[in-house]
């Protein structure tokens, strides 16, 4: 007679988002990486990068830093700020 053993689930774990320095630490003219700025934006930086390829409207503004397709991307702050107020709605 054989004894199976029972696996337990594994728990679902919902992906951190990386730490994010309050946004008094960042001034308007601050370049920010893609991992800052998803953490800005509270996304994954993957899903910038998707945004990036689709040409997502309305855009987030970003800096390629050389004229090569695998330059350094990195976002400007009040560009940041920006794309978020221009997404905020007025209550009714």
């Amino acid at each position: 007679m054989t004894t199976s053993k029972r696996r337990r689930p594994k728990k679902h774990r919902s992906p951190s988002l990386p730490s994010l320095p309050s946004s008094h630490e960042w001034k308007p003219d601050d370049l920010l990486t893609d991992v800052e700025a998803a953490a800005y934006l509270r996304v994954k930086p993957h899903t910038l990068r998707v945004w990036r390829l689709i040409q997502r409207k309305p855009s987030v503004p970003f800096i390629r830093l050389a004229d090569s397709p695998r330059a350094p991307i990195r976002y400007l702050f009040r560009d940041l700020k920006s794309f978020v107020e221009s997404l905020r709605t007025q209550a009714a």
